[in-house]
């Protein structure tokens, strides 16, 4: 002001107001951007390793259900709970995977013991560590284990079935990837959101791949997806069912590996009911045999055998071995 009663004179002055007025708009404009929140128009990222479902696995392990279990391994190791397991892969190009076995071989934490087995997406292998734990044949991964595992290592950690925003962008800020589940596909997928952008887009690792190409691919590292009420263009998540939200603690415990896990072969649906209608056959065979010779002690003490061997076999050929099949 000072500045412009020295100069009242001439043009002066209309220098004087246009300096004047730039200053009030920069006022303005500072004083309106001030009432913005600090996170709104940029983005955040947290640097989670990226880890895929279908080519970061054994290769005799078909991985097509185990988004839910791969997601997990992708927030322990960014935690530094998993020391390095490298194994080379040659799928879909050769490269060195380094937290894969953690996914379907042994290991154990302390001493709880990845140990249950689930047979994988061809129904032809077995499947331990976290899928083993985490993946239930025709439900998928099931929420509540997987927040089990996170305890098992030292975690808090729980399921949210009430997820906005705010509530993401607040655990990125945090630097806390979060775990959703989402209807990225018609059955349901889940990948962990590793940041986010200021239009509202969810920075992800899918461990399917980039949605932008056919699944499965191995481009999932911090793809960009729309918030479900959001229109940008890009792949939308269509719907976001829930949050893990997974907590670090002073207590984190370290998984110690195993040696390598081989493949373990499930016997299909196909080869039991081939074998179940053999044994039939064989029963009805035997029985016949009896009533042609018309021996009743030898048909009475054969049937006895025969029901015992069919409990035997049931036993042997249904039981937990083939759990999970369908």
């Amino acid at each position: 002001m000072l500045f412009c009663i020295k100069y009242l004179l001439g043009n002066e002055v209309r220098h004087c107001v246009k300096r004047e007025l730039i200053i009030t708009l920069f006022l303005v404009l500072s004083i309106a951007f001030s009432s913005v929140s600090p996170n709104e128009g940029k983005s955040v990222v947290l640097e989670v390793p990226y880890v895929n479902q279908r080519y970061d696995v054994p290769e005799w392990f078909d991985g097509r259900y185990s988004c839910g279990p791969t997601s997990v391994v992708m927030v322990l190791a960014y935690y530094g709970v998993l020391p390095l397991w490298p194994i080379n892969c040659t799928k879909p190009f050769l490269h060195t995977s380094l937290y894969r076995q953690y996914i379907v071989c042994k290991f154990k934490v302390r001493d709880f013991i990845f140990d249950e087995k689930k047979p994988d997406a061809s129904r032809e292998h077995f499947g331990y560590g976290v899928y083993g734990y985490v993946y239930t044949p025709e439900v998928g991964a099931v929420w509540s284990k997987m927040v089990k595992v996170f305890e098992i290592f030292g975690f808090k950690a729980y399921v949210d079935t009430t997820p906005t925003w705010e509530e993401l962008v607040a655990e990125i800020n945090a630097g806390r990837p979060v775990i959703l589940s989402t209807q990225l596909t018609s059955s349901g997928h889940i990948v962990v959101a590793v940041g986010y952008t200021s239009d509202r887009g969810v920075i992800v690792n899918d461990p399917a791949g980039d949605k932008r190409m056919s699944y499965f691919n191995y481009n999932g590292a911090k793809v960009v997806y729309d918030w479900p009420s959001v229109n940008n263009g890009r792949v939308n998540l269509v719907k976001v069912k829930a949050f893990i939200i997974v907590r670090p603690t002073e207590k984190l415990k370290k998984a110690e590996p195993f040696n390598p896990c081989k493949p373990e072969e499930v016997i299909s649906l196909e080869a039991k009911i081939i074998y179940s209608l053999l044994f039939f056959a064989l029963i009805v065979a035997l029985i016949a045999t009896a009533i042609i010779y018309k021996k009743v002690f030898l048909k009475k003490k054969l049937i006895n055998v025969l029901l015992v061997l069919a409990g035997v076999f049931s036993c042997a050929r249904f039981s937990d071995g083939a759990r999970g099949l369908y």
